[in-house]
């Protein structure tokens, strides 16, 4: 993978999957419209796919935080749900009936993703969840050597400026 995202076909709809910005979960989420008319996804088929997930006849947007088991810093008792070396700790699932973002799903609703779409997603994350993390890893420590390295040559430009003050004022 090289964009650090991948779409999901799950029971009742698409998922995007990439790594949270913490680097250590794995969030997969329908895409709301505005992001999907954005440059990067308007003429991409699979994102214009992610726009909800239908379940009975509703449809929902979704949002789940998923993190691998052995990197887990959660009581197992607070899973929702786990399968495949993944789990989903108790606020890891987030989900509105489409088009009333003040509304919570119903129970039998997120029982069926946490029992139908979960174990499909997780299956899925087997083979590919930990290249998602390690390359946003990757990803943020180039980030963060580029910043340093900016860093330090501003700190040289900065130390040349001052050694060439303090010759002058040595000079005689």
């Amino acid at each position: 993978m090289t964009t650090g995202e991948a779409f999901v076909a799950v029971p009742g709809g698409t998922l995007r999957v990439r790594a949270a910005a913490s680097g250590r979960h794995i969030v997969a989420d329908t895409l709301a419209a505005y992001e999907r008319e954005t440059p990067r996804y308007r003429d991409r088929p699979d994102p214009q796919r992610a726009s909800f997930l239908v379940v009975g006849q509703a449809r929902y947007r979704v949002r789940l935080y998923l993190a691998a088991l052995e990197f887990l810093q959660c009581d197992p008792a607070r899973l929702l749900a786990q399968a495949d070396g993944w789990g989903i700790d108790g606020v890891g699932l987030e989900m509105r009936p489409l088009g009333e973002p003040q509304a919570p799903a119903p129970e039998p609703v997120r029982e069926h993703v946490r029992t139908v779409v979960f174990p499909a997603l997780a299956a899925w994350l087997h083979g590919h969840g930990h290249a998602i993390l390690v390359e946003a890893a990757a990803r943020a420590r180039r980030g963060r050597l580029g910043a340093l390295n900016q860093r330090i040559a501003a700190l040289h430009a900065e130390l040349a400026e001052l050694e060439a003050e303090r010759d002058r004022i040595a000079a005689p």
